[in-house]
């Protein structure tokens, strides 16, 4: 069998799946997100703030928020800060949805506490 008389190969399919390693980025996400994390780490935030990632559906906001955890985790101990993941749509209502937000917070603050010693 030639060369010439090889079949064509087809490029492989990709998944729709979010990415988690910036190295992955193909669509530029990655620097958007290195950006947002160091404003992060440089933000004054002594009463806290919130950080709002608006998109379409499918638009790769959660591509972009893994490769923004990605980056946070990488900085030193100091200036590394406190995540605490959690996703509202796997709750109803507001009592269960504070209570569980409560629950994960708790959680965070205690594997913080630990990594800290």
């Amino acid at each position: 069998m030639t060369s010439k008389s090889k079949k064509k190969s087809h490029p492989p399919f990709y998944d729709d799946a979010p990415l988690k390693d910036p190295s992955s980025d193909r669509l530029g996400r990655a620097k958007l997100a290195g950006a947002i994390a160091n404003a992060i780490v440089r933000m004054n935030s002594q009463n806290g703030f919130v950080l709002s990632l608006e998109g379409p559906w499918g638009s790769g906001k959660t591509t972009v928020i893994n490769f923004i955890q990605h980056f946070l985790s990488t900085k030193p101990p100091a200036e590394k800060p406190l995540v605490v993941k959690f996703n509202p749509w796997w709750f109803t209502g507001s009592d269960d949805l504070l209570l569980r937000f409560l629950k994960e917070f708790r959680l965070a603050l205690n594997a913080y506490d630990h990594l800290a010693c």
